[in-house]
């Protein structure tokens, strides 16, 4: 089933419709046939956010006859603090247009923008790799993106990583840490996770949204988990999408931090990637010149720079939330300060504000 978009994107024989959940298992299909598909445009990623936090979504597809042309997956956010917006790929590094051709990407960007007029918000939020050609939208280039490509486990050992990766990964296994794919290690993951985001200052996403990664994609979602003996020291949430492992969260404890364990947890998804026939890992976003870049860096990632685009219809600029924004820097120190329990209970409501 699909319905009208308001404002609706046409374009010699291309129209823009909203399609219904009769019709994502095709749209799943289509983003997996293309080669620059990311789980972040899969109809699975938006029930991830809308049963997390509530968000209305939208599934806007380019369709030529009953053919899908293009994708692009949307969220309304509503935000008291930062005002109401419409995001493609809400919690995601990228997942914007998605289309056979530049003009059905444009087309597609247009009915978006239509949308987000008729839904009232201050800005419309892409989240691309290139910028849609022909269209007058403000630009940001502040992030890039870390992708490994991958080969054997033997040859990546030798000659991708850098000796920073292998001094840090042999020193791990010298301090008899080991490592495990563990089912039940969500407990884990989350404790680490939001200790480690409010020593940077940031509030960290409710449970339940990595309840709903677990269970929306499966065993397409693994958490591997490194202990010393039977303590925990480190874990990290992987996502596999075709022959694409993404890295999405991790974390160690700080107080453990000279044992390399969330390096130990790096080289082990990437050995399992490499293993099973993957031809990639990402490694996420970090905004340009951040010192998370370098971490990347060490296991042979390559820098890809990302576009975001915005439409602004209610607003002079565009929305900055990265660290590097100094007018962010008194709030992160407030938050450091706040107590664990209170951060873990405001953290959910703040972050669901924030594509």
């Amino acid at each position: 089933m699909t319905s009208a978009v308001p404002g609706l994107g046409r374009g010699a024989g291309v129209a823009v419709a909203s399609l219904g959940t009769d019709r994502m298992a095709e749209w799943d299909a289509y983003v997996l046939a293309r080669p620059e598909g990311e789980i972040f445009h899969t109809t699975g990623w938006l029930r991830v956010v809308r049963d997390t936090y509530g968000h209305r979504v939208h599934r806007l597809a380019a369709v030529e006859g009953d053919t899908i042309r293009g994708v692009l997956p949307l969220a309304h956010i509503r935000s008291r603090l930062f005002g109401d917006c419409l995001a493609s790929a809400p919690y995601g590094t990228s997942g914007g247009i998605l289309a056979d051709s530049d003009r059905i990407g444009t087309i597609l960007a247009l009915a978006a923008v239509d949308l987000a007029r008729a839904l009232g918000v201050g800005y419309l939020e892409l989240k691309h790799h290139r910028p849609t050609p022909d269209l007058a939208l403000v630009r940001v280039a502040e992030y890039l993106t870390y992708r490994l490509p991958l080969a054997d486990p033997d040859t990546l050992w030798r000659e991708r990583l850098e000796g920073r990766g292998r001094r840090a990964v042999a020193k791990a296994r010298r301090a008899g840490l080991r490592a495990a794919w563990d089912g039940d290690g969500l407990d884990i993951l989350y404790r680490l996770v939001a200790g480690n985001m409010r020593r940077l200052g940031t509030p960290v996403h409710a449970r339940a949204f990595f309840e709903n990664i677990l269970r929306v994609f499966g065993d397409a979602a693994e958490i591997v988990v490194v202990r010393d003996g039977r303590e925990p020291v480190a874990a990290l949430l992987q996502l596999r999408f075709g022959r694409r492992t993404v890295l999405y969260t991790g974390a160690d404890r700080h107080d453990r931090r000279a044992l390399n364990g969330f390096s130990f947890c790096v080289w082990e998804a990437i050995r399992r990637a490499a293993g099973r026939g993957d031809a990639m890992v990402d490694f996420g976003r970090s905004p340009v010149g951040a010192g998370t870049a370098l971490f990347k860096q060490q296991w042979g990632a390559r820098a890809t720079p990302l576009c975001y685009e915005y439409a602004l219809l209610g607003r002079r600029t565009p929305p900055r939330y990265n660290v590097n924004n100094p007018r962010l820097a008194p709030a992160r120190a407030a938050w450091r300060r706040l107590p664990p329990a209170l951060t873990l209970a405001l953290g959910p409501r703040l972050i669901r504000s924030i594509p």
